[in-house]
Order: structure tokens, then sequence, then C-alpha cells
């Protein structure tokens, strides 16, 4: 393999992309232990940030070992598949729980 410019910046874009993936996890992880309404959610999107940062990273690592153009067309899929489908279920999920918390307010203000 040739250690030319690209080939560096890829390199240290798949350690930056690592760091990003465990920032999320360990984020995710903290929000979880979180005993607020909203903190499952967000613990939920910050997994799936991860999920998301960590398919990047090894579309990263197959274009920096020249094996992207090698991989079946179909694992390519279901990688693009598994980004837009934790992107989307992260979306409904946070867009659920808001909708939930407005309806505990609109709840509590009723009885007051």
């Amino acid at each position: 393999m040739e250690h030319t410019a690209i080939k560096w910046l890829e390199f240290f874009t798949i350690i930056f992309g690592l760091f990003c993936v465990g920032l999320s996890i360990i984020l995710s992880y903290k929000f979880n232990r979180v005993k607020q309404k909203l903190s499952k959610a967000l613990s939920f999107q910050l997994f799936a940030e991860g999920v998301v940062g960590f398919v990047t990273v090894l579309f990263a690592i197959t274009s920096w070992l020249n094996l992207y153009q090698h991989l079946p067309a179909e694992i390519v899929l279901i990688m693009r598949l598994v980004i837009f489908t934790a992107a989307s279920a992260t979306s409904v999920n946070l867009y659920m729980r808001v909708k939930n918390l407005e309806g505990d307010k609109e709840r509590d203000n009723k009885e007051e």
C-alpha cells in the first residue's frame, strides 16, 4: 500500500471516526443512567449515532485498504440500510418522546 497524503488522511479519518464512535457509545451509556424521561431518547440517539459512525468507519477502512470496489453490492446495500434505519429510528423515537412529554405537561396543567 502506498503511503500518499490521501492514504494518511484516510488513516487519520479512521482513527478520528473510531474516537467519535467510542464517544457516542460512552455518552449513550451515561444518558441511559440518567433518570429523566428525555435522557432515554438521547441515549438511543447517541447509540444509533455510534452505529452510523461505525458503519461509516467500515466504509473508510475498505476505502483505505482499496477493498471498497470489491465489496459485494449486497453488503454495501446492507451497510447503507443500517445507516438509514438507525438515523430514521432515532428521529421517530425522539419525536415520540417529546410528544409524550408534551402530553404529560398538558395533563399536569389540566389537573391544576
